[in-house]
């Protein structure tokens, strides 16, 4: 499992669906960099996401990426 913090720092209407979705922007400290989510409009109202919230972010599956680009390979075959 990877377990990371962050921190919102930017809410906004995605270009077209402002009626049904909105995008959360978090920096996250350990790899120095931005992660966007869109979340549908009924589930960002539940969660009420504003600038400058604290988040943990746990993520418990892991890919490899060697099979994936083997996969990617035979499909482009």
């Amino acid at each position: 499992m990877i377990a990371l913090e962050g921190e919102v720092t930017q809410t906004s209407a995605p270009p077209n669906q402002a009626e049904f979705f909105r995008t959360v922007t978090i920096w996250v400290q350990q790899t120095e960099d931005e992660i966007e989510f869109t979340f549908p409009l009924a589930e960002f109202k539940k969660y009420n996401f504003q600038e400058g919230d604290k988040l943990s972010i746990k993520i418990d599956k892991q890919f490899d990426i060697d099979k994936m680009a083997q996969d990617l390979f035979k499909k482009g075959s």
